[in-house]
This record gives structure tokens, C-alpha cells and sequence, in this order.
């Protein structure tokens, strides 16, 4: 299960704030732990400890080098067999593991996480139909729009059709 926090415009504009500042060279360490404390105040304050528990989960449990793990590389392999392989462990012992640590099989997450993203990218970014298509590996524009209508109900065209006028 991956668990999604609404984007509230405060953040989105701390975010944009912060980014560019980065941009522009402000990468002095005590600027960025202040911009880092402001930025999980302004998380405590949009968000209920129980919806930014649900977020950061994945990332605080017990096996943390194994989620770190998990999150730096899902983009990189198409299988579990592969993300075992690159993890140089045996199937099994990938999934045993991964259960434990995600409480769900690998492939169930990473199709949530795809589906997660893909709507992230439908949504927030300017990335074309096609663009994110290639991104997440389809080979075919209806393969995509299929994927799409059997996660969200709906083709991706939809989604973005349906957006409030200001993302």
C-alpha cells in the first residue's frame, strides 16, 4: 500500500521556493537544516500525525537499509526476480524479506507504486501521455491506457481532463 499525502499550496510553494533557492546557489548546511525544520513544521501543520506516519512508513520501519534499497533502485529492474538479482539475493529470501518489511509481496507493491506515480505524473507534471508512457516502460500507448483504466478506472487522458484548472 502506498499512501499519498493531498498537495496543499503553502508546500508546493515552499517546495518551489526552496528549489530554487538551491538553484541559485544557497547550499550553505545551516540554510538548509533551517529550511528543513520549516519544512516538517509546515508538514505538522497540514497533515495529522496518523496521515504522515502512513507516508514516511516505508522509509522508518525496522530494516531500513532494505527500504532504502528498495526505493533508490524499483525504477531500475521490470521484475522481482531482477530487483532479487540485484540485490544478489536468492527469490525467496527477496520476498521473505520484503514482505516483512513492506507487508505486501514485492510485485503487489510495485505495481502500487507504478500506479502511484504514473497518476503523480498525470497530475503534477507537463509530461506528455506519451512521454510518461516510455518512462514507466510500456510499449504501446493502449497498453498504457489499458494499465490505466484497470488502476484508476479511467485512461490517462481522462485523468488529465479532469484536473482542477490550477495543477
Amino acid at each position: 500500500f502506498v499512501h499519498v499525502l493531498k498537495t496543499v499550496p503553502p508546500i508546493i510553494d515552499f517546495v518551489g521556493s526552496f528549489l530554487n533557492d538551491i538553484n541559485d546557489g544557497l547550499q550553505f548546511p545551516y540554510y538548509i537544516e533551517l529550511k528543513c525544520s520549516e519544512f516538517f513544521t509546515l508538514l505538522r501543520h497540514y497533515y495529522t500525525k496518523a496521515n504522515l506516519a502512513a507516508f514516511f512508513h516505508p522509509l522508518l520501519n525496522k530494516n531500513m537499509e532494505f527500504t532504502s534499497f528498495v526505493h533508490r533502485n524499483y525504477m531500475k529492474v521490470k521484475t522481482v526476480k531482477e530487483f532479487a538479482a540485484l540485490r544478489y539475493s536468492s527469490l525467496s529470501s527477496f520476498e521473505k524479506q520484503f514482505k516483512a518489511s513492506f507487508g505486501v509481496s514485492p510485485y503487489k507493491w510495485m505495481m502500487n507504486k507504478k500506479s502511484a506515480d504514473i497518476y503523480y505524473d498525470l497530475c503534477h507534471t507537463h509530461m506528455t501521455l506519451k512521454e510518461i508512457s516510455v518512462k514507466y516502460d510500456f510499449t504501446s500507448m493502449p497498453q498504457f491506457s489499458n494499465f490505466c483504466k484497470r488502476s484508476f478506472g479511467i485512461s490517462p487522458g481522462a485523468i488529465r481532463r479532469n484536473l482542477p484548472e490550477h495543477n
